[in-house]
């Protein structure tokens, strides 16, 4: 029945989270992930899902929270610090369920560092559970030992900008980290080819959390071992594998390593062409234009993707041609009897302009 009533949860928690409502998702998810993790064990097998999607969800809640206290922040003069921003329409922490989040706090924390002799009483009257926690104390090591080092490793820039009483509590980004490295290292020890794709997803979002929090290094590991996976058990014209390309490309953008992020930008629209190629001839074998419908609408979704990762892999050029002194001519105008050259590079953090000017008389 417990798990009946959590994977109720779970759906509706995915559901939630793909009509964009965030605060709900994270509530729904945490309450799935309390229910299984006092039925299972924190590290038990059942618990993957539930903490997979809550972390996602968590993940995104933190990015909403960014990009509020970003736009409430915009303009405000840095002196100001006694003005209140305006209160926002969006939901943030405050309003989830502070006793739930506080007890998944604990099962995260208890999956990180649990003591075996709470896993024997959880296992009294119930050989199955006894068995599966034996398994679980190796697990467990190896689970802290992961997610201590993964956390010495983030920095985590919007706790250490918040007041004394904040740094005390965890924030939603850190929490996403904690029950995604859970989630990720639960897969890693399951060989079937589902499992491992869903390490993957799991690298991914570590990857997504470690650029939110600006420690592009360790989102390099993270993407660069999700694409490993995928390139095990993935067709070479998978969409999953033309989104960790991107998503490698723009970190090593962030990073300043243009070289790179330009192969990785490249590879990404390699497969996104190879994969049109073969939808292409999918499609011309059809019966007719209203036959495989999904086919056509990913079809019309990958082209519209094409302009904008083509139009990375020139902010890129353009970044990397700067940073060598490759400077080339994008337009001129008469100054004064003067020829002006301006090169504009775009970039990618911030999306900043930068002239670089050069005079010819």
């Amino acid at each position: 029945m417990n798990m009946e009533e959590a994977n109720k949860l779970v759906g509706a928690g995915k559901n939630q989270l793909v009509m964009g409502k965030v605060v709900e998702a994270v509530s729904t998810l945490q309450e799935a992930c309390g229910i299984l993790a006092k039925a299972y064990g924190d590290t038990a097998d059942e618990c993957a899902e539930a903490f997979f999607w809550c972390g996602r969800a968590l993940l995104d809640l933190a990015r909403m929270e960014n990009s509020v206290l970003g736009n409430a922040l915009e303009g405000v003069p840095e002196g100001d610090e006694d003005e209140k921003p305006q209160e926002s329409n969006v939901e943030g922490t405050e309003n989830v369920d502070e006793k739930t989040r506080d007890e998944l706090r604990v099962q995260v924390y208890d999956a990180m560092a649990e003591k075996p002799e709470d896993a024997k009483k959880k296992a009294e009257g119930d050989k199955k559970l006894e068995e599966s926690d034996r398994e679980g104390t190796t697990t467990t090591t190896t689970t802290t030992n992961c997610i201590a080092e993964r956390m010495s490793k983030i920095n985590m820039n919007v706790l250490q900008e918040s007041n004394e009483e904040e740094e005390e509590e965890v924030g939603n980004l850190q929490l996403a980290a904690e029950m995604l490295e859970v989630a990720k290292v639960i897969y890693k020890r399951k060989e079937l080819k589902e499992d491992q794709l869903m390490a993957a997803q799991a690298h991914l979002r570590l990857g997504e959390v470690s650029v939110e929090s600006g420690n592009y290094t360790q989102a390099l590991e993270d993407f660069q071992e999700c694409l490993s996976l995928q390139l095990k058990h993935l067709d070479a014209d998978s969409r999953l594998l033309a989104e960790t390309h991107y998503q490698l490309g723009l970190t090593f953008t962030l990073n300043q390593q243009y070289k790179e992020a330009i192969d990785e930008l490249n590879r990404s629209v390699s497969v996104i062409k190879s994969r049109l190629e073969n939808l292409t001839e999918l499609i011309a074998k059809a019966a007719g234009p209203e036959a495989l419908s999904e086919e056509r609408q990913e079809m019309e979704e990958l082209k519209a993707l094409l302009p904008d990762i083509q139009e990375k892999v020139e902010d890129a050029t353009a970044m990397k041609a700067v940073l060598v002194g490759r400077f080339s001519t994008c337009g001129s105008l008469k100054i004064f009897g003067l020829t002006v050259s301006l090169l504009v590079v775009m970039r990618l953090s911030g999306w900043c302009l930068h002239f670089v000017c050069c005079t010819e008389w």
